[in-house]
């Protein structure tokens, strides 16, 4: 029962910090690292960042991740 207990524990200490991990600025090419490493195309990957990039500057701010 305490091992049940523990094992909940961790994985809802888990899954809350991974809900309020804090957001930073990313550069395109490490997003369109993440995103061919998660599945998706790279040529996909990178219209999807140029459309969120709003001031082009090659960064994606906090703001714009939202």
């Amino acid at each position: 029962m305490s091992a049940l207990v523990v094992m909940m524990t961790l994985s809802l200490n888990s899954a809350f910090s991974a809900a309020h991990e804090k957001k930073v600025d990313i550069k395109k090419a490490d997003y369109i690292a993440k995103e061919v490493k998660a599945g998706k195309d790279a040529k996909e990957a990178e219209k999807t960042f140029d459309g969120l990039d709003k001031n082009k500057d090659g960064v994606l701010n906090v703001a714009e991740q939202k």
